[in-house]
């Protein structure tokens, strides 16, 4: 059969198609799919136009109807933009289905119709639990509800169910529009989140040495070991191996040393208790911090535990001016001392 023929053949069904446009969706289907066959067969073996052939497509139309027993009154066209983009969106895919390789899209879209019901259930429980989920990447596939990707597992398979038996609906309603449209709203906002993620950075370098970074791909602040394991709390020692409290800790130009918590072993994330100083600001760089866990859900029972410090044996120091080595210790250069201050 050639490319002409089709062309004639699906043509005439679209027109058909058209003529069909009182009945639901799978009324008109079940009629056209076993009328396509003999169209195109009917094409092939007639050179002649269809409309000579067969009859014109509103007269070709009626009969199937009356054929079927069915009746079809034809709607007034509806007015408004929604209206308009639904003409204009049939007219688009009959004009895709009128070339063979858009015919054969469009044909094997609906066997994919299954696998888009369970995402879009899916979908719809992240885009109900966006406010709820702590980390996108952590808890991806599943989403957190009241902090528990058990929870979100349950939430997601009856979701899906429900998603399901929309589908198989065989009256269709406004509602799976919006449904559908909510479904990919929440992909576009869970793309963004996974993509805004990353933890990688990229660095590079132009012709005249200078680099750029990815504001994207930069890591979370806070103090790192030369191995780049991250530093989540600081503990103060004296020279007598004795552990100190509320220290504050400042850098070389006198700025406040601050650490993030982070999570702890178990991935719980980890809260700070704060420490208000004598003007009533919060002050960040008072050490050891006192850190717990921080609750998922109310009455979580992993939540408010407090990290304990670590078990470290510390030796103390020599009196000052011992040399415990052979070592030769060089004098301090003499500098200015410089003063720092402590708001």
């Amino acid at each position: 059969m050639t490319t002409d023929t089709e062309t004639r053949a699906d043509a005439y069904l679209a027109e058909v198609r058209r003529h069909l446009q009182g009945l639901t969706d799978d009324e008109r289907d079940d009629l056209l799919d076993d009328l396509a066959a003999h169209v195109h067969q009917v094409a092939a073996d007639d050179e002649r136009p269809l409309v000579e052939s067969l009859g014109p497509p509103e007269a070709f139309a009626a009969e199937l109807l009356a054929s079927a027993g069915l009746t079809a009154e034809m709607p007034a066209p509806r007015r408004g933009l929604i209206a308009r983009a639904r003409r204009g969106t049939d007219a688009a895919v009959e004009a895709i289905r009128r070339q063979p390789a858009g015919r054969a899209v469009l044909d094997f879209l609906p066997e994919l119709q299954p696998a888009w019901w369970l995402v879009r259930g899916w979908l719809l429980v992240y885009l109900l639990t966006t406010r709820s989920n702590s980390d996108y990447t952590s808890s991806f596939p599943f989403p957190e509800v009241l902090g528990s990707w058990v929870l979100g597992g349950m939430a997601v398979a009856v979701g899906a169910i429900l998603s399901v038996r929309l589908g198989r609906r065989r009256t269709r309603t406004r509602w799976v529009w919006v449904v559908n449209a909510a479904a990919i709203l929440s992909a576009v906002v869970l793309a963004g989140e996974l993509n805004d993620g990353r933890t990688i950075y990229v660095d590079e370098t132009d012709a005249r040495g200078d680099v750029y970074i990815d504001p994207a791909y930069i890591p979370e602040p806070g103090l790192q070991h030369s191995d780049g394991s991250s530093i989540s709390n600081v503990y103060a020692y004296d020279a007598n191996g004795q552990p100190l409290d509320r220290v504050r800790l400042y850098d070389q130009d006198g700025r406040p040393i601050e650490v993030y918590p982070g999570y702890d072993v178990n991935g719980q994330a980890l809260s700070v208790e704060p420490v208000t100083g004598a003007d009533g600001q919060k002050v960040t760089n008072v050490y050891p911090q006192h850190q717990s866990t921080t609750p998922r859900f109310p009455g979580d029972p992993a939540g408010g535990i407090a990290v304990p410090p670590p078990v470290v044996g510390v030796a103390p120091l020599p009196a000052e001016g011992t040399v415990t080595s052979s070592t030769t210790v060089p004098p301090p250069a003499a500098s200015t001392p410089t003063t720092v201050p402590v708001p």
